[in-house]
């Protein structure tokens, strides 16, 4: 997973449309609600399932066959800059060896989930070269990249004026770019992970062990 922008290919050229569009197509609004009625609400990138908060998504961004997904809140902000730029829900962090789906399991073992009883990978990748350090000055080495690469809107607007043979290219450059949410930034979505999903986690780990 490689971070992303809407785009679409309208007269048969890259441009870019608005996500705050996408959440309104009805083809997802009701590809939403039929996996709410069927309890199918998992993220399709990392897992992580909090129903109440879930959206679907074009796979594809509008470009070629329409593919619709359900994605979890941060998982969504790493696909949809734009959005997480307007919101102001985060921020962008280099992170070499460590995937987008990773970094979210990551975030919610350091707000809420139990890391005793989670899986090894997990333990591993929290205690890694003292982790809350490392995200604090991951922001450092995206200027490499250019100025202003840790910018969500400058991001965001580099990928949209990408050709399209660039953007579909992107991820030999931003491989190792990942989207960092800030939880105070996230509200109630962040309130309600704490009050009711987290929990929920650690008593299915415990039943587990």
């Amino acid at each position: 997973m490689i971070i992303s922008i809407y785009r679409n290919n309208a007269d048969g050229r890259w441009s870019q449309s608005t996500a705050q569009e996408e959440l309104t197509d009805a083809r997802l609004t009701e590809f939403l609600l039929l996996r709410i009625q069927q309890h199918k609400t998992r993220c399709a990138f990392c897992g992580f399932n909090s129903p109440l908060h879930q959206k679907a998504i074009d796979y594809n961004c509008g470009v070629g066959e329409f593919k619709p997904i359900i994605v979890c809140p941060l998982c969504y902000y790493s696909q949809r800059l734009e959005i997480a730029a307007k919101h102001n829900v985060g921020r962008l962090i280099l992170l070499p060896g460590v995937t987008q789906e990773k970094l979210n399991f990551i975030y919610h073992g350091l707000e809420g989930v139990s890391i005793d009883e989670t899986s090894a990978e997990l333990k591993v990748s929290v205690v890694l070269g003292s982790l809350r350090g490392k995200l604090k000055q991951s922001n450092s080495g995206l200027h490499a990249i250019g100025p202003g690469a840790d910018s969500l809107d400058v991001m965001a607007e580099s990928l949209r004026n990408l050709s399209d043979g660039e953007y579909c290219n992107r991820g030999r450059a931003l491989k190792d770019v990942l989207f960092w949410p800030e939880q105070e930034k996230l509200g109630e979505i962040s309130k309600f992970w704490k009050e009711s999903i987290y929990p929920a986690l650690n008593k299915l780990a415990q039943q587990s062990l």
